[in-house]
């Protein structure tokens, strides 16, 4: 079964009304549809508080039976780039933000083209290839004389195979794409000159050959190692203040080698700090 189109259901324009002034606080009115010339529906609408469109509206059905509706649809306003601010539907539904709500012919709410799973005629109608190029032959043919010479010439075509080769033909000459002004480069442009940089500097670096050199570097010392003279024999070297500290409560050890030792902690920075000793025979 085909589904409902856009062009059956009866359409609220937002930015139509809008642009007319008829979404103002207290401002009321009477929204027609015609066909033929003819109203086939009309729905009569109030806003008030300046975010809220009152609609009343008669649904007819099958039967005969007429039905009253009376809906709320609230207005969200935002502000537009260009000063002021623009006026959208909040769809009663799913209250999402709109332009336009729709009313199909076995609906009774004005609901977005979502929540009513509308589509469109030109979805549902097949067109062959034939009949697209003769619908772009028309098209182009109706475009008004403004003295391009691309669109005399088409006009002096009178079949679509034909005209195809002219179109490519023409559309290569007379829509070549304007020339770039001097100023910021493209994004390609910035791409290939960063890829040409990084080559240039990829070659410049000398790279070093791989495995353990055979002559070695020179060390040399970043921060000179500044160490004053011990004065006493109870003084040992504490690594973190690089310098000699006379050791605090100093305790008797014994290394993992057999060798003795005091131990004690460095009165500044409270390091463990450890000085060998004679052996006592």
């Amino acid at each position: 079964m085909a589904k409902e189109t856009v062009e059956s259901s009866l359409v609220l324009d937002v930015f139509l009304m809008a642009r007319k002034g008829r979404l103002q606080d207290g401002r009321a009115g009477t929204y027609c549809w015609t066909q033929g010339g003819e109203e086939i529906a009309s729905v009569h609408w109030q806003v008030e508080d300046a975010d809220y469109l009152h609609l009343l509206y008669t649904e007819t059905k099958g039967d005969g039976k007429r039905i009253n509706h009376s809906d709320w649809l609230w207005l969200e306003r935002t502000p537009a780039r260009v000063g002021g601010e623009r006026v959208w539907f909040a769809c009663p539904w799913c209250e999402k933000r709109v332009r336009k709500l729709y009313l199909p012919p076995s609906g009774e709410l004005f609901l977005c083209r979502g929540c009513h799973r509308l589509s469109y005629r030109s979805r549902q109608r097949r067109t062959s290839p034939w009949e697209r190029e003769r619908k772009l032959e028309k098209d182009l043919l109706a475009l008004p004389p403004d003295g391009k010479p691309w669109r005399r010439k088409l006009r002096e075509i009178e079949h679509v195979q034909d005209s195809l080769p002219y179109i490519e033909s023409f559309e290569k000459l007379f829509f070549r794409p304007p020339k770039r002004r001097p100023g910021r480069p493209s994004k390609m442009d910035a791409r290939e000159r960063a890829k040409a940089e990084r080559e240039a500097a990829k070659e410049a670096t000398v790279k070093r050959p791989p495995g353990r050199p055979r002559l070695k570097r020179a060390y040399t010392r970043r921060k000179p190692l500044l160490v004053s003279e011990r004065k006493g024999d109870r003084e040992g070297y504490c690594v973190k203040c690089r310098d000699w500290r006379e050791l605090q409560d100093p305790q008797p050890m014994t290394f993992k080698n057999g060798r003795p030792a005091l131990q004690g902690t460095c009165p500044v920075c409270a390091t463990k700090v450890a000085r060998i000793v004679k052996a006592v025979e």
